[in-house]
């Protein structure tokens, strides 16, 4: 999940800022380019290694993919995912 987010972050900040926003490869320089509400979030999806900590941090991670898909869905006027919260759902289950 975490392999993904750079590509997620390029996503969002190009559809809130537009295809002129220098956005570097990978993650690079994210404090630069990526929306300030989003960089005050990602320390949060970051765990420390024991089961308790591990769980806050995925669902941490997985809100902040729903915020920032359903942003990008909405500027782009594409429609959310149909099996979303079925995901949410089984992996909170877990």
């Amino acid at each position: 999940l975490k392999a993904c987010l750079p590509t997620m972050l390029e996503w969002h900040a190009s559809a809130i800022y537009g295809p002129d926003r220098d956005i570097w490869y990978e993650g690079r320089f994210v404090a630069d380019w990526v929306d300030p509400r989003v960089l005050s979030d990602l320390p949060g999806t970051f765990a420390a290694y024991d089961r308790a900590d591990l769980k806050r941090g995925l669902v941490a991670t997985l809100a902040l993919y729903r915020r920032l898909a359903d942003e990008i869905a909405a500027l782009m006027n594409y429609s959310r995912l149909p099996k979303e919260e079925q995901i949410a759902a089984w992996i909170n289950k877990l």
